[in-house]
Parts: structure tokens; C-alpha cells; sequence
């Protein structure tokens, strides 16, 4: 068993979490900012004491004069700000964010080299993709195990990882961060193998109005919250089966939910807390890890993941079969294969990909032609072919003769392909 740790890491606007994992653990672990207490969420806030070098982060930076909030988006634009007459580029205090975050965990050692680094944004763009992945470089931490995903991949991998019985039917998520309210649904599709399982975004308008306040007193205002929290369930909760419900934000604490929260717990199981972001990130880890040792139970459908296996035609034990080179429903990030194969004698030494949809059946074909190859008829010509996503629509293909080392020797032979893979909106055209 390796013993590698996954260390998820959540961070927003606002706060940020921690945990960490093992395969010999039942499941993560999350860390306290405070040594002793059971306070999860650290903002995302640093700051530095007046006339001195000491930098603090999290409630303690709160503490100081002229904390530095919003860093997290002002680093994925790349803007400076002006610290103690100094001006500073908000990548580095993310840098040191995130350094002293890792610092807390303290149970278990971190390898930079061979453990897993999950970061859980609420949308994992390219841009901000990239600019983690500098992080990560800067923190001498090594990019091949650092994987970012959104906060709606999370929360499906976290609820893939509870007992069946809890997702038997719809799975729901409400976000409920500070004066935003949002509400998620698992959605699964049984009938593909391995399933296929995506997060839908549902829309309430009349949540918007959930924090309104209009100058109420503070029973006044939680009565208000309440109110409109129930209306909102007759709706949400219409027409639905649903297993399980996840609350998940500090917008659901105060102690404002009386009659909603009997609502949403009548004949279906609630969960409430922090940290399901950071522990799905950390099963979303262990799986991608595991993704060529076992079948996966299910793939997961977003944004950022491949929509297409991308496969050969091969004989197989005298039968010509599809074998897949790249696997769909990986974020493109994870999205990469190998394969040998023995190439027949054939007047045009060409290769033909097929980019084969999760759901539908329109088949994509990418025919290749391999100048200067020649097969020989004794079946010694081998290729290696290794494919690799470089982003959801773009795919590279390596192709190289092996030969079979002492026994068939080979003229060493490349090719470099790229495929670009049509959307549903260019198939429609």
C-alpha cells in the first residue's frame, strides 16, 4: 500500500480549510487553526505587525492593523498591495497563505515530493489553475501531485464516498457562505458503465432575499430567515425524493432555523458542517490515484473534465475492439494514457483515433499519417503511443517505434499529433 498522505485544501474569498488522508484511515481528518478547539475555518486574511517582519494569518492576522483581505482573487489577477509602505504582489502573500495552512497540520509528516496536494476553488478556471500550480512551484512542492478542482466536484466526490444508502436517491447541497446562497444536485446516470455522475446548479430567486435585513431586530431578522427559507423548501422539496440534504456555511449558523430545519429533516437525513469541501477534495486525490489500478465505480461529468474516451481499434484475440488511450470523466489534468501496439505491413501506415462520447454515440475520427514508416512483415515494429489532455477540447499524441529491444532492434521513429475535439455547439452547426 503506498503510503502517500492527500492533504485537501479549501480556500475562498473568505475562509479557508485543511484536511488530511490516508488509505489506512477511515476518513480525513481535518485540522483546527487553534490548537484544541474544533474551529475549522481560517480566513483568508493576512497581515503583517507594524516595524516588524512577522507576518500572521487567519483570526490572528484579524487582530492587527490593516489586514490584507481578498487575496485570493487579487492573486488570481495578479494585483500588488501596498504593506507598511511596501508594495507587494498578492501571489507571494497567497504563497505564504498556503504555506503557513500546511504548517498547521502537525500530525503526520508532509513530503512536497510524494504526497497529494488537492486545492478546492469555487470555479477551477485555467487561469486559476495556473496560478496554483505557481504556488505550488514556489513552495517547492511538486506539480505532478497537485490537482485543483471546484467546489461542485467536491462535494460529488464527498458524496460518493457515504454509504449507499444516503444517495439511493437525490442528493442535495446547500451553500450558505455570507450573504450567498446556493443549492446543488447530485445528479447520476445509471445506465452507463461505469455511472456517470455530474452536479447541477438549481435556481431559487427567492433565496437572494435571504439576508435581507431592512433594519430588523435580530429575533425579527431570524424569523425572517426562517420564513423565507421555508417557502423556498416547498420548492426545492416538490416533486423530489430526495436521501440526503448537506448544509454546508457559516450563513447557517445563529441558530435562525425552527420551523425550516423540521421541514428539511421530514423523512430524509441532514447533514451539517464545514468541511465537506476539504475532505471530498481528499477522496477526489485518493481516487485519481488509484484510477489505473481499479475500475472506477463512477466518473464524474463538469467542467474541465474530457466528455470523450479517447480510443485505438485493435485486434484483441482475433477480434477488433475499441481500447481506450485516454479515459473520459477525468479533469483534463488527470486525463493522460499509454498503450504498445504492433503494427501490421500495410501500404498507408496511418492511425486512426476515435474520440467516443460518455453519452450519445456521435463517434469523432482523427486519421494520422506515420511519414517514413515502414512495418516489418516479421511484426517487429512496435509503437508506444501516449496521449495526453492539455485542455478539455485539446488533445496531444505522441507516437515513437520501441522495437523489442535486443531480440528486434528498430530505427528510432517519432510523431507528434494534436486533435481538437468538437463541442455540442459546433456538431449542431
Amino acid at each position: 500500500m503506498d503510503d502517500i498522505t492527500y492533504f485537501g485544501i479549501d480556500i475562498s474569498e473568505y475562509y479557508s480549510q485543511i484536511c488530511y488522508f490516508k488509505d489506512t484511515m477511515d476518513e480525513p481528518v481535518s485540522i483546527s487553526a487553534h490548537a484544541g478547539t474544533k474551529k475549522y475555518l481560517i480566513p483568508t486574511v493576512v497581515a503583517k505587525r507594524t516595524n516588524s517582519s512577522l507576518w500572521y494569518i487567519g483570526d490572528d492576522a484579524l487582530d492587527l492593523a490593516d489586514p490584507v483581505k481578498n487575496i485570493l482573487s487579487k492573486a488570481f489577477r495578479k494585483e500588488s498591495v501596498n504593506v507598511d509602505g511596501e508594495m507587494l504582489d498578492c501571489i507571494d502573500l497567497l504563497t505564504m497563505f498556503i504555506r503557513k495552512v500546511l504548517a498547521l497540520v502537525t500530525e503526520t509528516p508532509c513530503d512536497r515530493e510524494k504526497d497529494h496536494f488537492i486545492f478546492c476553488i469555487d470555479h477551477a478556471t485555467q487561469m486559476q489553475t495556473d496560478t496554483i500550480l505557481l504556488i505550488c512551484d514556489n513552495l517547492k512542492i511538486n506539480r505532478d501531485n497537485v490537482k485543483v478542482i471546484s467546489r461542485q466536484e467536491a462535494f460529488c466526490y464527498y458524496a460518493m464516498s457515504r454509504e449507499p444508502i444516503l444517495r439511493t436517491h437525490d442528493v442535495m447541497l446547500m451553500d450558505y457562505w455570507k450573504n450567498t446562497f446556493r443549492v446543488y444536485e447530485l445528479v447520476k446516470d445509471n445506465k452507463t458503465m461505469p455511472m456517470v455522475v455530474s452536479v447541477k446548479e438549481l435556481l431559487y430567486p427567492m433565496l437572494n432575499h435571504l439576508s435581507d435585513n431592512n433594519n430588523m431586530t435580530i429575533d425579527e431578522f431570524k424569523d425572517h430567515k426562517d420564513s423565507v427559507f421555508l417557502k423556498a423548501l416547498d420548492e426545492v422539496l416538490a416533486d423530489r425524493i430526495i436521501s440526503s440534504v448537506y448544509l454546508v456555511g457559516d450563513g447557517f449558523d445563529g441558530d435562525w432555523m425552527k420551523r425550516s430545519l423540521a421541514r428539511i429533516c421530514a423523512g430524509r437525513r441532514v447533514f451539517s458542517g464545514m468541511n465537506l469541501y476539504t475532505k471530498g477534495a481528499c477522496y477526489y486525490g485518493q481516487m485519481i490515484n488509484r484510477k489505473f489500478k481499479n475500475e472506477p465505480e463512477y466518473i464524474y461529468l463538469g467542467a474541465g473534465n474530457m466528455l470523450y474516451n479517447i480510443c485505438l481499434k485493435v485486434m484483441n484475440k482475433g477480434e477488433l475492439v475499441y481500447k481506450v488511450l485516454v479515459p473520459a470523466g477525468y479533469n483534463y489534468q488527470d486525463a493522460f494514457g499509454m498503450m504498445d501496439v504492433i503494427v501490421r505491413p500495410s501500404d498507408d501506415q496511418s492511425i486512426t483515433f476515435y474520440a467516443k462520447p460518455l453519452r450519445g454515440d456521435n463517434v469523432q475520427e482523427f486519421t494520422f499519417t506515420l511519414n517514413g514508416l515502414v512495418a516489418d512483415p516479421e511484426l517487429t515494429t512496435r509503437l508506444r503511443i501516449k496521449g495526453r489532455a492539455v485542455s478539455p477540447e485539446r488533445i496531444i499524441i505522441d507516437v515513437a517505434t520501441t522495437g523489442f529491444g535486443e531480440i528486434a532492434r528498430t530505427k528510432h521513429q517519432s510523431w507528434q499529433f494534436e486533435m481538437f475535439l468538437k463541442g455540442k455547439e459546433e456538431e449542431n452547426v
